[in-house]
């Protein structure tokens, strides 16, 4: 067979057609929940012995859901140490001393904390929620809260635990791993209406003194398999003409 009718049979799939086919599937954007780009913030917090935990609260408003940001931080260890707290946009900063443990709350929209900043996100498309984290120092206990509908006893949770290796990292939170507290009523993703995140240093009680930087939170869809196939045909498709260009070229 000439070189030329060597890939004659790829060729009803270029790398056009199979774009076309592509754009016709679903396309959803990334839903952003905070990407720290307003409602900067710095501050030290000192620390208490146990039994004491002091605890702080603190509030901004900015782009992130809801327009609001609250948060809470434990902060237990020696009298002289502490916690700082730095949002800029560059991140989310939490910086404890060793020694140090923490317990970092932070909420959207409505939970059971009592606070109501309306929102409501449509996650209905989507299939993670991910935390993107520049850094992270040692590792978290992580677990989340979504609520729906605007009904407070209406939730769903998971927790992880991470210690990442490497930094930047994502931590992701599959939706579909999510278990609702009562399970009479519906897990809405499409009526998302707030999101309660708690974060505790491996050490809290020892005072393990870990340190992050959060970038991001967002609900990020799934790549429909078609599109990968599609992908996939249109780079073969492609590679066959670049191929039989260059045949031809030398014949």
């Amino acid at each position: 067979m000439p070189a030329s009718n060597r890939f004659k049979g790829l060729l009803p799939i270029p790398a056009l057609a199979a774009a076309a086919l592509a754009s016709t599937l679903p396309a959803h954007a990334v839903v952003m929940v905070d990407d720290f780009s307003s409602g900067a913030f710095s501050g030290a917090f000192a620390a208490a012995p146990a039994p004491h935990d002091p605890t702080y609260h603190r509030q901004q408003t900015g782009t992130m859901a809801s327009g609001y940001r609250d948060w809470y931080l434990l902060v237990r260890g020696p009298e002289d140490l502490g916690a700082l707290v730095d949002i800029t946009p560059a991140g989310f900063d939490l910086r404890s001393n060793m020694g140090v443990g923490h317990r970092f709350d932070w909420f959207y929209g409505e939970t059971y904390v009592g606070y109501d900043h309306s929102m409501l996100l449509d996650f209905s498309h989507e299939s993670t929620l991910r935390f993107g984290f520049a850094e992270v120092e040692r590792g978290l206990n992580f677990n989340v809260l979504i609520y729906f509908r605007h009904q407070i006893d209406n939730y769903a949770q998971l927790g992880i635990n991470i210690a990442p290796t490497s930094s930047p990292v994502n931590v992701d939170f599959q939706l579909a791993d999510f278990v609702a507290a009562d399970h009479t009523r519906p897990v809405d993703f499409s009526q998302v209406s707030g999101i309660y995140i708690v974060t505790q240093s491996g050490g809290y009680y020892a005072g393990g003194g870990e340190s992050f930087r959060m970038t991001s939170i967002s609900a990020v869809p799934e790549v429909p398999s078609g599109a990968l196939l599609m992908a996939g045909l249109g780079a073969v498709g492609w590679a066959a003409r670049r191929t039989r260009r260059g045949d031809e070229g030398h014949a």
